[in-house]
């Protein structure tokens, strides 16, 4: 039995005979890709305009940060960001929907340097 597909399965998350492996449906999939953006734009947030610099810090905020954001939210940091490619580890970040509106974007290290 594997305790992730359990809890994965009754959502719609997840099909699989509950072995070790855990394969993802296309909800489950998008679900994923929904926190891997928040989280990733988070860490840029922290990184970028908030100068945190503890990679410990960012990494425990970003996964608190990535629970709350909503999709409106997200697609405004995205924006002030300027609708960054990749985190600060170099990971690629999904596009969300307002990705694909840019026009003439700015990046958020031109607009501020820092809020702090």
């Amino acid at each position: 039995m594997n305790p992730c597909h359990d809890a994965l399965k009754p959502a719609g998350f997840s099909v699989g005979d509950g072995s070790m492996i855990v394969e993802l449906t296309p909800r489950g999939q998008q679900r994923a890709a929904d926190i891997i953006r928040r989280h990733r734009l988070a860490e840029r947030l922290f990184t970028d305009s908030l100068a945190m610099d503890s990679e410990t810090e960012i990494e425990q905020q970003a996964c608190k940060f990535e629970h709350i954001l909503s999709p409106e939210a997200t697609d405004k940091i995205c924006a002030f960001l300027g609708h960054p490619r990749t985190c600060p580890h170099g990971a690629p970040i999904p596009e969300g929907a307002c990705c694909g509106k840019v026009v003439n974007a700015i990046p958020a290290t031109e607009k501020i340097r820092s809020i702090v």
